[in-house]
């Protein structure tokens, strides 16, 4: 066999061991991306169960704090209906009333985090919240004179003033307030 031949003959032999070694390239390449697409699938399929798994605790969580809190009233109703309706409490009624207004702000705020952050649904905790203050005097006033102290608190502590959570609520009561009064000049939260 002469020196061309063998050349050819060396060269056909490449071809063929690159066309295998091209074929066993896609099929490793096939086998890792079904691998990896399975894979994908099985870590989507984790994230949508540990989140129905987090907003069914999240659920529970505020379903119970709500419990919790209707218990803590039930021996009190007394003291929760006159606050309601800003009646005359004397100093210790008062401040029973006041902490059960703070932990009926503190579960709307933690139910609108819940629902923010699993949901999708912005403040809806905190809407009810300011709603029930604005059907309740007694509930809204205590429940400002309490965030005036706490604003003030802030503002010194953090020396940014305006920085706390409650002009949110401070807004939207304003808002309720609004349309209870038929005005149609309504700014939501969002809008400011």
């Amino acid at each position: 066999m002469d020196h061309q031949a063998f050349a050819q003959l060396l060269g056909n032999y490449g071809e063929f061991v690159g066309a295998i070694a091209v074929v066993a390239t896609l099929f490793y390449l096939a086998v890792q991306v079904r691998h990896s697409k399975s894979a994908t699938e099985a870590n989507t399929r984790s994230l949508e169960q540990s989140r129905e798994l987090a907003m069914n605790e999240a659920g529970f969580n505020v379903a119970r704090s709500r419990q919790e809190f209707a218990n803590a009233i039930i021996p009190r109703a007394d003291i929760w209906v006159r606050g309601n309706t800003g009646e005359p409490l004397d100093q210790v009624e008062a401040e029973i009333y006041a902490s059960f207004i703070k932990t009926r702000w503190a579960i709307a705020f933690w139910e609108s985090q819940a629902l923010n952050n699993l949901h999708d649904v912005k403040d809806v905790g905190i809407h009810d919240f300011a709603a029930f203050l604005s059907l309740n005097p007694g509930a809204q006033a205590t429940w400002e004179a309490h965030m005036r102290v706490e604003q003030e608190y802030r503002d010194r502590l953090l020396d940014v003033p305006g920085s706390a959570g409650s002009v949110q609520v401070f807004t939207v009561v304003e808002d309720l307030e609004k349309l209870r009064n038929d005005s149609s000049d309504i700014a939501t939260y969002d809008d400011r």
